[in-house]
């Protein structure tokens, strides 16, 4: 039972950690999936971490995540 905790503790330590560095990181990003789109790769509720890549580095079947730099001031809409 004394391994188990101390393995749990450790990986705990580990997983917070990592993601303190990626929410404090300007260079990587964090988000989580609102839409069932990638699945079965990404998850609905999955959290994935972006980093920076260089235009080489992208290829057929690498996931890009991009943001507009204009946030509009309305809720976005669908038109027909």
């Amino acid at each position: 039972m004394k391994i188990f905790v101390w393995t749990v503790s450790i990986i705990t330590r580990f997983n917070c950690s990592g993601f303190g560095f990626v929410i404090f990181s300007p260079d990587y990003s964090l988000y989580i999936v609102r839409s069932g789109s990638m699945a079965p790769v990404i998850n609905l509720g999955d959290m994935v971490i972006g980093s920076p890549v260089s235009i080489g580095e992208i290829k057929p079947g690498v996931i890009v995540t991009y943001e507009l730099g204009i946030k509009p001031d309305y809720p976005p809409r669908a038109f027909r």
